[in-house]
Protein backbone atom coordinates (compact mmCIF):
# COMPACT_ATOMS: atom_id res chain seq x y z
CA UNK A 1 0.00 0.00 0.00
CA UNK A 2 1.52 3.49 -0.97
CA UNK A 3 -0.70 5.27 0.90
CA UNK A 4 1.23 8.06 3.16
CA UNK A 5 0.54 7.21 6.48
CA UNK A 6 -0.55 11.13 7.53
CA UNK A 7 -3.51 10.25 5.54
CA UNK A 8 -4.93 7.62 7.62
CA UNK A 9 -3.80 9.61 10.36
CA UNK A 10 -6.13 12.52 8.99
CA UNK A 11 -8.68 10.02 8.34
CA UNK A 12 -8.70 8.84 11.96
CA UNK A 13 -8.77 11.89 13.30
CA UNK A 14 -11.72 13.16 11.42
CA UNK A 15 -13.79 10.19 12.24
CA UNK A 16 -12.87 10.78 16.00
CA UNK A 17 -14.08 14.06 15.23
CA UNK A 18 -17.12 12.50 13.79
CA UNK A 19 -17.95 10.31 17.12
CA UNK A 20 -17.46 13.69 19.06
CA UNK A 21 -20.10 15.42 17.42
CA UNK A 22 -22.36 12.31 17.41
CA UNK A 23 -21.85 12.68 21.15
CA UNK A 24 -22.89 16.27 21.35
CA UNK A 25 -19.09 16.81 22.24
CA UNK A 26 -18.92 19.70 19.81
CA UNK A 27 -15.82 21.85 21.54
CA UNK A 28 -13.55 19.38 21.52
CA UNK A 29 -14.92 18.55 18.07
CA UNK A 30 -14.36 21.90 16.75
CA UNK A 31 -11.07 22.08 18.30
CA UNK A 32 -9.42 18.58 16.42
CA UNK A 33 -11.04 19.97 13.24
CA UNK A 34 -9.73 23.16 13.27
CA UNK A 35 -6.43 21.99 13.85
CA UNK A 36 -6.70 18.87 10.97
CA UNK A 37 -8.07 21.73 8.61
CA UNK A 38 -5.33 23.90 9.68
CA UNK A 39 -2.43 21.88 8.98
CA UNK A 40 -3.97 18.68 6.60
CA UNK A 41 -7.92 19.67 5.62
CA UNK A 42 -9.54 16.73 3.90
CA UNK A 43 -13.28 16.67 2.44
CA UNK A 44 -14.13 15.06 5.42
CA UNK A 45 -12.34 17.12 8.27
CA UNK A 46 -13.86 20.24 6.08
CA UNK A 47 -17.39 18.76 6.10
CA UNK A 48 -17.52 17.80 9.82
CA UNK A 49 -15.92 21.21 10.85
CA UNK A 50 -19.29 23.18 8.91
CA UNK A 51 -21.34 21.00 10.61
CA UNK A 52 -19.79 21.73 14.27
CA UNK A 53 -20.85 25.23 13.36
CA UNK A 54 -23.95 24.80 12.00
CA UNK A 55 -24.98 23.02 14.82
CA UNK A 56 -23.34 25.94 16.82
CA UNK A 57 -25.47 28.27 14.55
CA UNK A 58 -22.27 29.76 13.15
CA UNK A 59 -24.05 29.53 9.31
CA UNK A 60 -22.19 32.12 7.89
CA UNK A 61 -18.85 30.67 9.15
CA UNK A 62 -19.94 27.36 8.40
CA UNK A 63 -20.97 28.52 4.29
CA UNK A 64 -17.72 30.36 4.26
CA UNK A 65 -15.79 27.68 4.82
CA UNK A 66 -17.34 25.11 2.08
CA UNK A 67 -17.44 27.67 0.02
CA UNK A 68 -13.74 28.58 0.31
CA UNK A 69 -12.62 24.24 0.47
CA UNK A 70 -15.16 23.93 -2.77
CA UNK A 71 -11.63 25.76 -4.52
CA UNK A 72 -9.75 23.03 -3.40
CA UNK A 73 -11.91 19.82 -3.69
CA UNK A 74 -13.93 20.81 -6.65
CA UNK A 75 -17.37 19.09 -6.79
CA UNK A 76 -17.41 17.43 -4.10
CA UNK A 77 -20.64 15.95 -2.54
CA UNK A 78 -20.02 16.28 1.00
CA UNK A 79 -18.94 19.25 0.72
CA UNK A 80 -21.80 20.37 -1.39
CA UNK A 81 -24.46 18.73 0.92
CA UNK A 82 -23.36 20.45 3.95
CA UNK A 83 -23.41 23.67 2.26
CA UNK A 84 -26.88 23.24 0.40
CA UNK A 85 -28.58 22.09 4.32
CA UNK A 86 -26.85 25.63 5.30
CA UNK A 87 -28.35 27.25 2.56
CA UNK A 88 -31.78 25.24 3.28
CA UNK A 89 -31.48 26.75 6.79
CA UNK A 90 -30.94 30.15 5.89
CA UNK A 91 -33.90 29.90 3.74
CA UNK A 92 -31.71 30.59 0.39
CA UNK A 93 -33.49 27.75 -1.39
CA UNK A 94 -32.17 28.52 -4.95
CA UNK A 95 -28.93 28.00 -4.05
CA UNK A 96 -29.69 24.80 -1.59
CA UNK A 97 -31.46 23.21 -4.66
CA UNK A 98 -28.61 23.90 -6.74
CA UNK A 99 -25.71 22.31 -4.42
CA UNK A 100 -28.13 19.42 -3.49
CA UNK A 101 -28.37 18.96 -6.88
CA UNK A 102 -24.63 18.85 -7.56
CA UNK A 103 -23.82 16.82 -5.29
CA UNK A 104 -26.28 14.40 -6.47
CA UNK A 105 -24.36 14.37 -9.54
CA UNK A 106 -21.08 13.87 -7.86
CA UNK A 107 -22.54 10.77 -6.54
CA UNK A 108 -25.88 9.62 -6.85
CA UNK A 109 -25.21 6.22 -5.44
CA UNK A 110 -24.10 7.78 -2.14
CA UNK A 111 -28.45 9.67 -1.66
CA UNK A 112 -29.88 6.69 -2.97
CA UNK A 113 -31.37 5.21 0.13
CA UNK A 114 -34.54 2.46 -0.31
CA UNK A 115 -37.38 3.40 0.68
CA UNK A 116 -38.51 1.65 4.20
Amino acid sequence: DDTPPFLYLSSALSNMAALLIGQGRLDEAARLLEQLVRERPSPNAVANLAVVWMRRGELQKAESLLTEQLHAFPNDPNILFNRAEIYRVMSRCIEAERDYRAAWRESPEAWARPCS
